[in-house]
């Protein structure tokens, strides 16, 4: 079978990104290659007879029209569009991802969803394309589509999930399934009577435990302190804003208007490009409006409470927005207010409060979500300065979409109410729900002296060692702790894109 590969870019610097899909090349070889490029530098060099390298930032701000003649590129039809519905809101919802903030209107959305499908669709099928693989879970509009149209045209798909342990990736063929090799690896370790751990995942597994809380505090935000965490969130919040991103946005295009004034030529295009600043500055207008509507954490705090313990509640922690633990993870649940509403009914007839506690590293929320939160009946929120532990430690259960409170709860014996997609998401001591009768179904086994045998939590966390790629996709990244040798890195993800490659070919 002719392979040709779409591979979704890493933060490549020093030539990495060229030297790592030449040696996937080597080991598979590929008839062509569509890749997206994020490099820091001008070192990755391509072959142009096999390699379609395009720049991310081309495709992450909508830009194809800059370089791409759009009325080149095959229509859509009703086939593939009827395909797609099943992705459509969620490719449009990302598009928040631009700014950190949603200030599309519905027809700019669609418009710039059926943008990105067009341009990708027709890559797909001119250059025939068969694996798909996306070094990371989809979080922008494009990357989205593309894993749509991955699962649409039935390519070879390989997708790595980032885990809470450090540079590990677990890779998928479905973002919305459990992983078919954990749970069988799972199912055998449970038969033994004693559970090894390798010893990073043995260190991950005792930091988490509460009575470790000082043996590693920082682990899950990789060595950062919590001050540092918030102002880097903070940072990307405001990136938009900055004039360096600003300068960023606008360069080509002041570029080529005034390289067509000068020469006096092209008006229509000339006009396009002036038109396409003006619409960057209203969006930037729009963008700060927004943030004028938003209140950050200290509006929540003023409505939450301290913890009253000694009650029955269940805790649900809030997750960052927007990221792809829930953006696409977390599937119809993204909105968060929907699971907090319907724990909040269900838990009521039962005699049980909902706690909610907001992320401390969330910039800002619309205040109107806030009010929203402290108007449904029988939630209280709780403060974010509260300890999450003693949180967790004092309720009957957790719940979350898909955050690393999963693995902190059933380390320690606490059941968790889950709502979205993840790794951990089908390991011992978890209980999927989607509506009324699961949440109650759930909460009447927990109360009824229900208990997660930690061994098989080990056996789950074994099973996870077994198919995690230990690899640095972010190597230009300077925010990001890189732990492991780039030629180490770049042979472990090697050999894991090959295995899964060529295990699709035989199979095919």
């Amino acid at each position: 079978m002719e392979l040709n590969l779409f591979f979704e870019g890493v933060d490549s610097i020093g030539g990495y990104q060229s030297r790592l899909l030449q040696a996937i090349d080597d080991e598979v070889h590929f008839n062509k290659c569509i890749c997206t490029v994020k490099a820091a530098d001008d070192l990755d060099v391509y072959d142009e007879d096999k390699y379609i390298p395009i720049n991310y930032d081309i495709c992450e701000r909508n830009r194809y029209e800059e370089y791409y003649d759009m009325n080149s590129l095959l229509p859509l039809d009703k086939e593939i569009l009827e395909k797609m519905l099943p992705y459509e809101s969620t490719a449009m919802k990302m598009l928040v991802r631009n700014m950190e903030r949603d200030i599309y209107t519905y027809d700019e959305s669609k418009r710039l969803y059926l943008n990105h499908l067009r341009f990708w669709n027709h890559m797909f099928v001119t250059h025939k394309i068969n694996y798909v693989v996306q070094v990371c879970v989809p979080h922008h509009c494009h990357d989205y589509i593309i894993y749509a149209l991955a699962k649409i045209y039935g390519c070879g798909l390989m997708v790595n999930v980032a885990t809470s342990i450090w540079n590990h990736w677990v890779p998928m063929t479905d973002i919305y399934s459990d992983n078919d090799e954990i749970q069988a690896s799972y199912r055998e370790y449970c038969k033994e009577s004693q559970v090894e751990l390798p010893d990073f995942v043995e260190h991950y597994y005792q930091s988490l435990l509460l009575e470790n809380r000082e043996v590693d505090k920082n682990l899950v935000n990789a060595g950062a302190s919590r001050k540092k965490i918030i102002a880097i969130q903070k940072n990307v919040f405001h990136d938009f804003f900055t004039v360096k991103s600003r300068w960023k946005r606008y360069k080509h295009l002041l570029k080529c208007w005034l390289t067509k004034e000068m020469f006096k030529k092209r008006t229509r295009e000339r006009r396009s490009s002036r038109e396409r600043i003006r619409y960057n500055y209203s969006l930037y207008k729009r963008a700060k409006i927004k943030q004028k509507s938003m209140k950050d954490i200290n509006y929540y705090d003023a409505l939450a409470k301290q913890p009253e313990y000694g009650k029955k509640y269940v805790i649900y922690y809030l997750q960052y927005q927007p990221e792809a633990s829930t953006l696409p993870l977390a599937g119809v649940f993204v909105e968060q207010e929907l699971v907090i509403t319907l724990l909040a009914c269900e838990l009521k007839k039962m005699g049980i409060e909902l706690w909610v506690k907001e992320h401390y590293v969330q910039p800002y929320r619309m205040k109107e979500y806030y009010d929203y939160l402290y108007s449904i009946p029988n939630v209280t929120l709780i403060k974010s300065s509260v300890d999450s532990k003693e949180l967790m430690k004092n309720s009957i259960a957790t719940a979350t979409c898909n955050g690393t409170i999963t693995q902190e709860s059933i380390f320690n014996g606490k059941p968790v109410l889950v709502f979205g997609s993840g790794l951990f998401s089908g390991a011992p001591g978890t209980f999927r729900c989607s509506d009324s009768k699961d949440i109650y179904c759930a909460i009447q086994k927990i109360i009824e002296n229900y208990s997660i045998e930690q061994r098989n939590v080990r056996a789950y966390l074994k099973a996870f060692a077994d198919h995690a790629i230990y690899t640095n996709i972010y190597l230009s990244n300077k925010n990001r702790r890189c732990d492991i040798p780039e030629e180490s890195s770049l042979q472990n993800l090697k050999e894991a894109v090959v295995s899964w490659i060529k295990k699709y070919l035989y199979t095919t």
